[in-house]
């Protein structure tokens, strides 16, 4: 009789945030492309009581709808991937539910703690607790690789190829914490552009976060004869790929830690926008009430409540895979292909999770 264990089956159980479920497709496809482990995506139905469930730091599937309750328990996994305080309770209870045979691997901070999951893959600015069950990773894992910028670059060729060199790719976030992006900051985020740009193209994609006052200074800015712009819609085909399969030079708004560590991923030149208050404390800045109470709570509340994207940046400035957007772009830039992904730490993430699991009984 044959010891040899068959593929492990990977749920994707995902989050109400789209940041968050990318970070779990982009783990799963990951196993996939390094173990042929084989994943499915769960997609839940949440009551109005499921945040208050993760907060009580329950076990249990009573913050799923009937019919995604009923769903979940037909699935067969041998390992969850997963984020989100409602998700939380529902990915023990699953676990559990499995006789305690599934793994759980969690993506970001918990509110059960550290020890709730056999495994927690975290970022610098959760300020999460060094534990035996806990990877502290220096950014986000993504589903960036080799072969999705291959695809990228050839099918936004039509509309990228021809752009005048160098093609600085500009990829906009919005309010995150105690930072608000709004008018006054894309005003100063579509003048760093074309500052770094130069005599080249910019290519700018904004994102479902962005305000749309701010939208609107940048498409109002943003018009010159090499300029492309691309304002966030549920409908379309999102450009983002692409823009990262053809850019020359990224410069990234700070609030979004994803979408800085899929430009570092590319290995181009990265330049980070600071929209007021994140290394520069003196720069205009825009602020709204929840900015406002967001920095006060960072200030006077538990770290657990809040966040520090800081500890993100700092750790990027001064490994050299990243700077402000004061430092200028070297003369010389060439990308005359898809950029090759550096992925280290996702790879580490995978080696991480596929001991965890071969050490468990077959």
């Amino acid at each position: 009789m044959s010891n040899a264990r068959p593929p492990t089956r990977v749920l994707a159980l995902l989050s109400q945030r789209s940041g968050e479920s990318q970070q779990i497709l982009g783990l799963a496809e990951a196993l996939g492309r390094h173990l042929g482990w084989p994943h499915r995506v769960f997609r839940p139905t949440w009551t109005s009581g499921a945040p208050a469930l993760g907060l009580a730091r329950c076990v249990t599937a009573q913050g799923l709808s009937a019919a995604s309750r009923a769903a979940l328990l037909a699935e067969k996994a041998d390992l969850v991937l997963t984020s989100s305080l409602r998700n939380e309770p529902i990915a023990r209870w699953f676990a559990q539910s499995c006789g305690n045979s599934c793994r759980v691997i969690y993506l970001g901070r918990t509110w059960a703690g550290s020890g709730a999951f056999d495994l927690t893959v975290t970022t610098p600015q959760y300020r999460v607790k060094a534990h035996p069950r806990v990877m502290e990773n220096p950014g986000t894992v993504h589903r960036l690789s080799n072969e999705v910028m291959a695809a990228a670059r050839e099918r936004w060729a039509p509309v990228f190829a021809s752009q005048p060199r160098p093609r600085l790719g500009v990829l906009v976030g919005g309010d995150s914490g105690p930072f608000a992006f709004r008018a006054r900051a894309a005003s100063r985020l579509a003048r760093s552009a074309r500052m770094l740009a130069g005599d080249g193209s910019i290519l700018a994609t904004t994102s479902a976060r962005t305000d749309p006052a701010a939208r609107a200074v940048l498409a109002a800015a943003l018009t010159g004869p090499s300029d492309w712009l691309w304002e966030w819609t549920a409908d379309g085909e999102n450009p983002y790929f692409g823009i990262l399969a053809w850019c020359d030079a990224l410069l990234v708004t700070g609030d979004s830690i994803a979408m800085v560590s899929e430009a570092v991923a590319t290995g181009r030149p990265v330049r980070l926008f600071d929209p007021g208050g994140m290394h520069a404390a003196a720069r205009l800045r825009d602020e709204t009430l929840a900015s406002r109470a967001y920095a006060l709570l960072m200030r006077l509340g538990p770290e657990r409540l809040s966040r520090d994207l800081g500890r993100v940046h700092a750790r990027l400035v001064a490994e050299g895979q990243a700077a402000w957007d004061e430092v200028p772009l070297p003369e010389a830039l060439c990308a005359d292909r898809a950029p090759t992904i550096h992925s280290a730490y996702l790879d580490a993430t995978v080696e991480r999770i596929r001991s965890l699991v071969e050490a468990a009984p077959a």
